[in-house]
């Protein structure tokens, strides 16, 4: 239950990051297909 909670939050804020950088789903797709080391630096850009 709480892990659906968490995976539900956690694509929201993806969502939220994406549609602030202006990018397509398709290119955030590709941002987070990288190591997930590199997520906080898509997150600050």
């Amino acid at each position: 239950m709480f892990l659906e909670e968490k995976t539900q939050t956690i694509n929201e804020r993806i969502k939220e990051i994406r549609i602030s950088m202006g990018l397509s789903v398709i290119e955030m797709t590709k941002k987070l297909n990288k190591p997930r080391s590199t997520y906080s630096q898509i997150e600050n850009g």
